[in-house]
C-alpha cells in the first residue's frame, strides 16, 4: 500500500504575523486530495479536479506536481533550475523546491512519509516552529540523531553544490487505480470531545482499521474537517473517528477510496 506525505506550503512574501504556512498531505495517486488552483491558493478533494493542479504522491513514493491546464504555467524552481510544469507529465518535487502559480510563490517543505490523512491546515510560523522542534525532538529519540532541521531551511542553507535536476514523468510509474465507495452514516455523538461515527457498507472487504475516509454531505459536497478514520469494523458496521472535528456534522455518507 503506498504511503501518503507530509508536507507544508510556506507562502513567501506574507507579513510576520500571518499564517504563512499550510500543512497538508500529499494522498497516494488515484484518489482525489491535495491540489492548488489556478491563483496557487490550496483546495482540498476540490469539486472541479480539471481546473486544479494536482499534488500526489507516486507509485515509487515521490511528491509529483501535476498541472492542469490553465492560462498560464506554473514553475518549478531548485535554486539555479527552472522548469515549466508541462500539462498532464507530472514534475517530481523535492524539499525547499518553490512553486510559481501566477503572483503566488510557494516553498515546499517535506517531512515524510505518514499513514495519516488530513484537510490542510493553515499555522502561523510559530506554531510552524513549534512543529519542527517537536519533530525534531521524536526523530532524535529514534534515530539517536538529529533527523530534521529544527525549522524551515533558508535558500542560505538548501544545499551546497549544483541542485539535482528537475525530473519530469514523461511515464511515471502507474498507481492502482481506485474506487469510490460510500457508506451511509447512521450516528454522530461526541465522546471525551472527539467526534465519533457509525455507518455501515455494502461491504468492508476492502475496509482495514486505520483506514481514512472523508465525510459527505447530502447534496455531496465534502463537510469541512471530515476526515475520519476506522477504529472498528464488525459485519458491514465502521466505527469512526474524525481527526480534526469536535462537533457533530450534516453528514449522510462516509467516502472512502479503495483498490479495483
Amino acid at each position: 500500500m503506498n504511503s501518503n506525505i507530509e508536507i507544508c506550503l510556506e507562502e513567501l512574501g506574507a507579513r510576520p504575523d500571518d499564517e504563512c504556512f499550510v500543512r497538508c498531505v500529499a494522498v497516494s495517486g488515484g484518489q482525489p486530495g491535495l491540489a492548488l488552483d489556478r491563483d496557487g491558493l490550496v483546495r482540498w478533494m476540490p469539486e472541479e479536479e480539471t481546473t486544479c493542479h494536482g499534488l500526489w504522491v507516486s507509485g515509487d513514493g515521490r511528491l509529483m506536481f501535476y498541472g492542469a491546464e490553465a492560462p498560464g504555467a506554473v514553475v518549478v524552481e531548485r535554486r539555479a533550475r527552472t522548469q515549466a510544469a508541462p500539462v498532464g507529465q507530472p514534475v517530481v518535487l523535492l524539499d525547499q523546491d518553490l512553486l510559481r502559480v501566477g503572483d503566488r510563490q510557494l516553498r515546499v517543505h517535506i517531512h515524510g512519509e505518514t499513514e495519516a490523512m488530513y484537510e490542510p491546515e493553515r499555522l502561523t510560523r510559530s506554531a510552524i516552529r513549534r512543529f519542527f522542534q517537536a519533530a525534531t525532538a521524536a526523530a532524535a529519540l529514534t534515530l539517536g540523531s538529529t533527523a530534521l532541521a529544527a525549522g524551515p531551511a533558508t535558500d542560505a542553507t538548501a544545499g551546497i553544490g549544483a541542485p539535482d535536476p528537475i525530473e519530469v514523468r514523461r511515464r511515471p510509474p502507474r498507481v492502482s487505480p481506485r474506487k469510490r465507495l460510500d457508506c451511509t452514516v447512521i450516528k454522530q455523538y461526541v465522546k471525551g470531545g472527539k467526534l465519533l461515527v457509525r455507518a455501515t457498507c455494502t461491504s468492508v472487504k476492502k475496509l482495514r482499521v486505520g483506514q481514512y475516509g472523508t465525510l459527505m454531505g447530502k447534496s455531496g459536497s465534502t463537510i469541512s474537517k471530515g476526515t475520519v478514520k476506522i477504529t472498528a469494523i464488525k459485519g458491514n458496521a465502521l466505527r469512526l473517528e474524525a481527526t480534526q472535528r469536535s462537533k457533530k456534522s450534516k453528514a449522510t455518507k462516509v467516502r472512502f477510496w479503495v483498490s479495483r
